[in-house]
């Protein structure tokens, strides 16, 4: 259950309108759970509420510490590594103190996460594949429900996902440590200052990352058909799912029967594919035009809030060349990959799907890889949507039992 003093809808600049937040969706769900999907990127955390709110933040949690507020131009004003902010999004400024547990094993946190952890120089991403036992799992998740769950009343399901190569590893453990996780949120700063939120979990489920994007390709958050010329037309689709670290690849058939996945073209790639190469070439460029490596917080703060550019010993330096130049490359990378795997299949595909963060900034480069190239429309999203829309699925087929 959720629990919170401000009830109501979240409503910032990351979140969908709430025009959907009272939809009443045409299938009874008896077990009236209110479902969050939840996509732990190793860049950015993506998060979907069934009432079709969503947020988005960096993968990046550290230690809060005393922050300078100061007033610039008669607006309350942020310093951030020596540069003040005029304006920023609620997702830009999140301070929270997170509290697992209860009794001796209670765990207390108090911390910025996503843009706002740039600020420390504790902030790191998370590469690790192991997110079950990260202690930034927990910081993500009470973050990502404390704002989709406002004003429900409802037992929360949890829906995530993990990558092919180790879900039948992990897949248990990790919806064993979901259910019945109990967190509450205490909120530092923006309009939610002093919110406290309580969210316990009352069923988690964990699908493969990557391959439930056919279903946010296939259907709406309502369950409808966006495609309906190839439902049930048996054609063999390709997703490639470009993230921060990884690229999933799932290939399946609508058929009468339901969906048909073609395990032999199915898989992960995590071999100099992802979007964490860019930032590489940054920093590699940082290096060669300075003699000094920088850590990759340091790099994504000068790539996001500078444009790429920084005054080091009173010199401009643009990395921002270097991490558009290694785009091309990476793709070339990718399609070799990609090519390696499918072989002769390639050409039987009825079409290659682009979707994620990654294939937003290399669209341009993308387009000519296949005779019949799309892209998402959900974007970085496509992950946390499609696993809200299977959840609901199996949850329809649960009540029809």
């Amino acid at each position: 259950m959720n629990s919170t003093v401000s009830p109501g809808f979240v409503m910032t600049k990351d979140v969908r309108p709430a025009q959907h937040a009272h939809v009443k969706h045409p299938l009874n769900i008896h077990k009236d759970y209110f479902i969050v999907s939840i996509d732990f990127g190793y860049g950015y955390i993506k998060a979907v509420n069934e009432r079709g709110e969503r947020i988005i933040f960096r993968a990046m949690a550290a230690p809060a510490h005393e922050r300078d507020i100061q007033q610039w131009g008669g607006a309350a004003e942020q310093k951030q590594v020596g540069m003040p902010i005029v304006e920023h999004s609620i997702m830009d400024d999140l301070h929270v103190t997170i509290t697992c547990g209860e009794g001796a094993g209670q765990t207390v946190e108090e911390l910025f996460v996503g843009q706002l952890a740039l600020q420390s120089k504790d902030a790191a991403f998370t590469l690790s594949k192991d997110k079950i036992d990260h202690p930034n799992t927990r910081a993500f998740l009470g973050t990502a429900l404390s704002y989709l769950t406002q004003g429900n009343t409802k037992p929360i399901c949890v829906v995530t996902t993990l990558p092919y190569d180790y879900y039948d590893e992990q897949k248990e453990k990790f919806a064993a440590y979901l259910h019945r996780l109990q967190l509450q949120v205490q909120h530092h700063s923006n309009k939610y200052k002093y919110i406290h939120t309580l969210c316990e979990i009352d069923r988690a489920l964990i699908y493969k990352q990557g391959s439930v994007c056919m279903f946010s390709y296939l259907m709406d958050l309502n369950l409808k058909p966006k495609r309906p010329t190839l439902m049930k037309s048996g054609y063999k689709i390709a997703i490639v799912n470009m993230g921060y670290h990884t690229v999933d690849v799932t290939t399946f058939s609508p058929l009468a029967t339901g969906i048909e996945i073609d395990k032999n073209l199915s898989f992960t790639l995590d071999e100099n594919v992802g979007m964490y190469e860019l930032r590489k070439s940054a920093e590699l460029s940082f290096y060669e035009q300075t003699g000094t490596h920088l850590a990759l917080q340091r790099i994504e703060n000068i790539l996001s809030n500078k444009n790429g550019k920084e005054r080091f010993k009173n010199q401009e330096i643009d990395i921002m060349p270097a991490f558009e130049a290694e785009k091309k490359p990476l793709v070339q990378r990718l399609m070799q990959q990609l090519d390696s795997r499918f072989g002769a299949e390639k050409d039987f595909l009825y079409s290659v799907v682009f979707s994620g963060g990654g294939a937003i900034d290399c669209k341009s480069y993308l387009e000519s890889y296949h005779h019949n190239v799309e892209f998402s429309e959900n974007g970085q999203y496509d992950d946390a949507i499609g696993a809200l829309i299977k959840a609901k699925l199996e949850l329809v087929m649960e009540n029809r039992k």
